[in-house]
């Protein structure tokens, strides 16, 4: 029990510690202080304790899907808003301070809402021991220790970034919160092929054979890559897809960037 509790929370948190640490590597370079990042947490927090506490109301509308429907949407939103992000990244400087507002809106709003998503899971993870005659000590120490490691991976993520290069460093946070946001998008999927909004197929591979997704290393990688060992086609189709629209809006935004800067 202590060990599938580290494994549960370590999962949870780690997603929000890699796309915290990812885009406060990049936060001084764009103008945003600690304290908005700090608030940013501190809002995801009351969210996601709001969330866990009306969970039962919520996971009644729509036919009893509205957990996938919600956490889909956030889930959606989350990748929209790094999207936008990664594309006005590639702004030269003196653009980017006029667009700071909106940069920083669509920085800290992920972490909120990968917060309050994530954050309500464990919060319900925890809670039903507390309410159950199952033992409490455990899974409470496995937690704090999932959290501990989850947390020290992103602070040496963030110091290894900061540690780089500017330019490098904005490379590896573009491609790394590119390939993190598909993977947002496709478990958005995943949880509406669940509400059978959409319609199942079988799935293209089945790599559980290598790396089993409940392996300790598959979740891992869930977290921070969206891995699935049986992906739907839907997933698979949405992250390619997601991933090109990306690129597609980087290559726009460069080519429009520098013609409007020669006409200048």
């Amino acid at each position: 029990m202590l060990l599938t509790a580290i494994i549960i929370v370590l999962r949870e948190v780690l997603e929000i510690a890699l796309l915290t640490s990812l885009l406060a590597s990049v936060g001084k370079y764009i103008g945003i202080r600690f304290h908005h990042f700090a608030l940013a947490l501190l809002s995801g927090i009351t969210f996601a304790y709001l969330y866990a506490k009306n969970l039962p109301t919520i996971s009644e509308l729509f036919d009893y899907t509205g957990q996938e429907w919600i956490n889909s949407i956030l889930q959606i939103t989350i990748y929209v808003s790094l999207a936008c992000f990664i594309i006005l990244l590639c702004s030269n400087p003196h653009r980017m301070n006029n667009l700071k507002r909106l940069m920083m809106c669509l920085m800290l709003m992920p972490i909120v809402l990968a917060l309050t998503r994530e954050g309500s899971e464990i919060y319900i993870y925890i809670d039903s021991f507390f309410h159950g005659n199952r033992p409490v000590f455990p899974v409470v120490v496995g937690s704090i220790i999932g959290s501990c490691i989850g947390l020290s991976i992103g602070a040496l993520i963030y110091y290894a970034l900061i540690s780089c290069p500017l330019e490098k460093r904005l490379t590896i946070v573009k491609c790394a919160l590119a390939v993190t946001a598909c993977g947002i998008l496709s478990q958005a999927v995943s949880l509406l092929l669940q509400a059978d909004v959409l319609h199942s197929y079988p799935a293209l591979w089945n790599s559980s054979e290598y790396l089993a997704e409940d392996s300790a290393i598959g979740q891992l990688l869930y977290a921070i890559l969206g891995y699935e060992a049986t992906p739907a086609p839907q997933q698979v189709i949405v992250y390619v897809v997601g991933l090109l629209l990306i690129i597609s809006g980087v290559v726009i935004h460069k080519y429009y960037g520098s013609k409007r800067a020669i006409d200048v």
